[in-house]
């Protein structure tokens, strides 16, 4: 029984070999897109938070930090898409 299953799942899989998830490529790209179009947003109101009076020097440095390791967080996004993607191919 689990035979003919196996056998079933392994020539689905070469039915799929060297394809790509269409789907996924394009939540991938909306994903960036929005990242980077929302980035503006995320720089003035760092700016903001910066220029209160109520920020001492060292919040103000790691509050500068923030659109660093955003850029960083959808970058590492979209290569651990690409990674997981030639994984499957």
């Amino acid at each position: 029984m689990f035979n003919g299953f196996r056998d079933m799942l392994i020539k689905r899989k070469m039915d799929h070999a060297g394809s790509m998830d269409v789907g996924g490529v394009i939540g991938v790209v909306v994903l960036v897109v929005i990242a980077l179009l929302l980035l503006p947003l995320v720089q003035s109101s760092v700016v903001d938070a910066q220029n209160d009076a109520n920020t001492s020097d060292s919040a103000s440095t790691l509050l500068g930090m923030v659109p660093i390791f955003y850029v960083l967080g959808v970058i590492l996004v979209a290569v651990l898409w690409v990674v997981g993607q030639a994984k499957q191919v």
